[in-house]
């Protein structure tokens, strides 16, 4: 199952990427009026966080934790500038319950937990940062405010806030079934 989400994850980044780029060459072949403004509206890099986070440069040390850390039922996504984004499963359907709960679509489950934030800093094998955005809060999954994460370089694994995360080269078992 682990396998299948991270191979369904590069899919989906590779489709969001030929998107971008078809959507690319389309603005610079336009030469209508607004062609220039067109490709420069195309190229410009966009983001929706806030805050003074988004202005500051990346700190040094965050390559270690970049990567897609998945465990049973539970994901978290760091990148290269230290923003994060988690989601996991509630095991509640909302068929049952009030959300934060799981929805079932044509036999895939989607999350029903997701918090997101930024790491500010690096210390060794321990990143900190802060969670700026969780739906979790009430369950104390990612509740938003401070948090720390931990790498374990010798297991490929990440532990945030009591659950365990494994990359690609962890043993199997590690992180759940």
């Amino acid at each position: 199952m682990t396998e299948i989400r991270r191979e369904s994850r590069r899919t989906a980044r590779a489709v969001a990427a030929g998107m971008m780029g078809i959507l690319l060459a389309a603005a610079t072949a336009y030469t209508g009026p607004s062609a220039g403004a067109s490709v420069a509206a195309a190229k410009a890099p966009t983001h929706t966080a806030t805050g003074p986070a988004d202005s500051q440069p990346s700190p040094a040390g965050f390559s270690p934790f970049v990567e897609d850390w998945l465990g049973h039922g539970r994901s978290v996504t760091i990148s290269k500038d230290g923003s994060f984004e988690a989601s996991a499963r509630v095991y509640v359907s909302c068929d049952q319950a009030s959300p934060p709960c799981d929805k079932g679509i044509g036999g895939i489950v989607i999350d029903g937990y997701h918090a997101s934030g930024r790491l500010t800093a690096v210390n060794g094998t321990s990143a900190t940062g802060v969670v700026t955005d969780s739906n979790g809060g009430r369950d104390n999954w990612f509740p938003t405010g401070p948090i720390t994460m931990t790498l374990n370089p010798a297991t490929d694994s990440l532990s945030v806030a009591g659950n365990s995360f494994c990359g690609p080269n962890s043993p199997a078992g590690l992180c759940g079934a």
